[in-house]
């Protein structure tokens, strides 16, 4: 090396495209109190603490490859007993037979403590703010948590409400409350697009017996039976409902009178072929139709409940469409 470069009063050094420096004059060698032995031959990395590494690798190198140069770099160096000495680095980037030298001259830079210590200072201050902003964004997840939870308790609650307020107890099927206001619904449908409407009333024969001779556990055991045994009997659409006592409801939409009494028959037929825990049980039913001259939900349910009367008195466990009435003996 060239001794006025040798002694120069800056620090000067080169090294390979592999890290490996190749020269170092013997002012840096003096700054970080290292001899030449340690120094040339050997990686860079050997002057650099693990923040001057990352640095170099992810930063430095990548501009000068790319630029041809990185003037006024500010990098901690490392001294032969560890400590770090902070130094402005400008490189050059030179090309030399067939491979590419990195030529750097390095400065001290005199008020060292000074940065050093701003430097340990933002570093706090930054890991303080970072812990500040990582504990915000975990309360805040816990936050959404603690609000997604009340959500969902308040959504099962509400569906429970919904439940309680809609279905029967006992049987699990809708109520009457829920049964006419689909109805009502239903018989608005109907009229705007001119679509049939059919309703089953089911009366379970002689249940009074039932729970006079068995008690009225093993009666309400016959009413959820009989709810299975209809809701499992009708299609998607249809809705069965408690009507009260042992009456059950059955809204049929867009069905006419001989699919009504398809389905009524479908009902009484598999309500007397199951098997039931005292005694076989049956069934009257009485059906009515959305027509010209039927067009209220309380007339309908009038001439279903008639056409349940019929079959009640006229034999039960049977089906009575009210159209039969006209040409029955009442």
């Amino acid at each position: 090396m060239d001794e006025m470069l040798d002694t120069a009063p800056c620090g000067f050094l080169s090294f390979t495209d592999n890290g490996i420096i190749t020269l170092i004059n013997q002012t840096l060698l003096a700054d970080l109190a290292y001899s030449s032995e340690a120094v040339l031959n050997q990686h860079i990395n050997v002057l650099l603490p693990m923040a001057g590494r990352i640095f170099f690798q992810t930063h430095f190198f990548p501009l000068l490859v790319s630029q041809g140069r990185a003037l006024e770099i500010y990098l901690s160096v490392k001294t032969e007993n560890g400590t770090e000495i902070p130094m402005l680095l400008n490189a050059v980037r030179k090309q030399r037979g067939q491979q590419y030298a990195n030529d750097c001259s390095l400065m001290v830079i005199h008020q060292r403590n000074e940065f050093e210590d701003q430097i340990i200072r933002l570093k706090n201050a930054a890991e303080v703010a970072v812990r500040e902003k990582e504990k915000i964004y975990q309360e805040l997840l816990d936050a959404h948590q603690r609000l997604d939870d009340k959500r969902a308790k308040l959504q099962v609650a509400l569906n429970l409400l919904e439940k309680m307020a809609t279905t029967d107890e006992l049987t699990d099927l809708k109520n009457r409350r829920t049964f006419e206001e689909t109805l009502s619904r239903e018989i608005e449908h109907a009229k705007r697009s001119l679509w049939p409407v059919s309703l089953i009333i089911v009366d379970a024969d002689h249940f009074k017996s039932i729970n006079d001779t068995f008690g009225h556990p093993v009666g309400d055991r016959y009413l959820q039976q009989l709810a299975k045994i209809l809701q499992s009997n009708v299609r998607k659409n249809d809705l069965v409902a408690r009507y009260g006592g042992e009456e059950f409801v059955v809204v049929l939409p867009n069905t006419k009178a001989a699919g009504a009494v398809m389905i009524a028959e479908k009902l009484r037929k598999a309500v007397e072929v199951s098997i039931w825990p005292e005694r076989p049980l049956t069934t009257s039913l009485g059906i009515a139709t959305l027509s010209d001259g039927i067009t209220e939900k309380a007339e309908l349910l009038k001439l279903a409940d008639q056409a349940l009367y019929y079959s009640k008195h006229h034999g039960r466990n049977r089906v009575t469409h009210f159209n039969e009435l006209e040409f029955a003996d009442l």
